[in-house]
């Protein structure tokens, strides 16, 4: 069996289903449905639920195949949610107020908590996973109002909710556009709604995933803050809610990989662009970070963040006429951007109200076929699931077929398991301490486990506490008369640059040695 794409299996607006995996019983291979049902007594395995990513708009259950984790002796249900417009359109109002996939999964884990004893499952015990979007989904539903009392522990893999993706702050735009793209009134939004319910499904999708689809760091379609209204899923922002402590307090997981998005540059296929590329590469993330910033202070900003991930490491151009730059670099802009800064801020809020356990998944196979010959790109997102769902045992004949890679999948399937059991995610060989702002230790997950601190902590401090003193505050340039003779040459050009400049090195220096 080899692994297959995505665009391999076949797509459908019927979706809503799920997938149940469960260990092998002795006796007739029957579910209770089958038995006509078990007793809430006979359950005796943990549930784990699992929502997939795809930042909201690909992917689905089957893709996740739930039969070796099962054998470790915990129920397995992967599930499908409506995804791009037909799960997360909103006009931000009345009429569409969004978040319909995230409706989707509280539905589908709602369904496994009625019905889990009869695959032997126990309500009391479900632990929710996602990665990705689905860790995004995780932490929404742990801190939804009307998710309260569906799962007793969670887990988050490279996913959380402040990340810039994981919400849509402008639907009513997207709805339009997508409206306009099908040939639907952009006005009034109950004609445009009635347009769109009639459109075929297909066509609906053609044109958003042509046309609508942002890059990773701005999704079209994602979760909407809907108001303080009845029935609200996200009442408040995430952040706000979390701030409040006005969250599920149970046990939660949160992770990320080492390298994250650095397979989103699997494209290019050398190691090293120019640094000129690179400079351009940070020029256009800034420019969509802060898309509306004046003139000084952008410039300000992408002077220290070229010199913070560029010019520190010594890419600048010296004697070289054309330096090169590993492209690696780039990746690690846009993994603290997009995944990194934002989950470890976040985990930071959390550990305030709940048992909290924070890791860091490291290792890279040399036999991932989706990595081949450009080794750089190390830890990538979502290479974690492989492991978590025992893809080294599932006999697949290009990928994952090292002794070292079925060890990994134990690792972590066995961690998920305790975790399921217990509340508390412990192996023999280490114990994985809780996170918090006191103690900011991390497990490190690979070929074994070992503790570490202060993860990300640096680049925390220059996007939180750097950063803003470029957007949040007024920057003028210094007036000062060049011609003056109390004036140096050499201070001259030092008073001409903005003064916001010379606040970079300032601040940007006594940054790197905080790190």
């Amino acid at each position: 069996m080899q692994q297959k794409h995505i665009r391999e299996y076949d797509m459908s607006e019927d979706c809503l289903t799920l997938n149940v995996y469960m260990p092998i019983l002795e006796g007739p291979q029957k579910t209770g449905f089958e038995m006509g049902g078990e007793t809430e007594e006979s359950a005796e395995y943990p549930v784990i639920v699992y929502i997939h990513g795809g930042s909201f708009y690909a992917n689905g259950g089957r893709l996740y195949p739930g039969e070796k984790l099962a054998t470790k002796g915990i129920v397995v249900v992967t599930i499908n949610y409506r995804l791009g417009p037909f799960g997360f359109l909103s006009t931000g109002d009345k009429w569409a107020r969004g978040n319909w996939g995230l409706l989707d999964q509280r539905l589908a884990v709602q369904w496994v908590q009625r019905h889990a004893h009869a695959f032997r499952g126990r309500k009391d015990k479900i632990l929710l996973v996602g990665n990705s979007a689905g860790g995004a989904s995780v932490i929404l539903h742990l801190i939804s109002p009307l998710s309260r009392g569906l799962f007793s522990r969670a887990a988050a893999l490279s996913g959380c909710a402040m990340a810039p993706w994981a919400l849509q702050a402008r639907p009513k735009r997207f709805a339009k556009k997508l409206a306009q793209d099908v040939g639907c009134p952009k006005a009034p939004i109950p004609d445009l709604l009635a347009c769109l319910r009639r459109t075929d499904a297909m066509t609906i999708n053609e044109a958003y995933a042509e046309k609508n689809i942002q890059d990773g760091l701005d999704l079209a379609f994602a979760p909407v803050v809907e108001g303080d209204v009845s029935g609200a899923f996200l009442p408040r922002s995430p952040k706000a809610l979390v701030e409040e402590g006005d969250i599920a307090r149970i046990p939660l997981i949160m992770t990320l990989t080492r390298d994250e998005v650095s397979m989103w540059l699997r494209h290019i296929e050398q190691d090293n662009i120019s640094l000129l590329e690179a400079e351009k590469w940070i020029d256009y993330l800034m420019r969509q970070k802060y898309p509306d910033l004046e003139p000084l202070p952008l410039a300000a900003v992408l002077h220290a963040v070229r010199a913070s991930y560029l010019y520190r490491y010594g890419y600048e151009a010296k004697d070289d006429p054309q330096p090169m730059v590993p492209i690696k670099t780039i990746s690690e802009l846009m993994s603290d951007l997009g995944l990194r800064v934002p989950c470890i801020e976040e985990a930071g809020l959390l550990s305030k109200w709940t048992n909290l356990y924070f890791g860091e998944f490291s290792y890279s196979s040399s036999d991932d076929i989706r990595i081949g010959e450009q080794k750089w790109i190390g830890s990538y997102h979502e290479s974690d699931l492989q492991f978590v769902f025992g893809q080294p045992y599932l006999g697949l004949e290009n990928t994952l077929r090292m002794p070292e890679d079925r060890a990994v999948a134990d690792i972590l399937m066995d961690l998920l398991l305790a975790f399921a059991h217990t509340g508390v995610p412990e192996l023999n060989e280490v114990e994985w301490p809780e996170y918090n702002q006191s103690h900011l230790v991390h497990l490190e997950m690979s070929e074994r486990l070992s503790l570490n601190h202060n993860l990300v902590q640096h680049r925390l401090c220059f996007w939180q506490q750097f950063i803003p003193l470029m957007t949040n505050w007024p920057m003028k340039p210094l007036d000062v008369n060049f011609a003056s003779p109390q004036v140096s040459p050499s201070l001259s050009v030092t008073l001409a640059a903005p003064t916001a400049l010379v606040l970079v090195a300032a601040l940007n220096e006594f940054s790197w040695r905080q790190s």
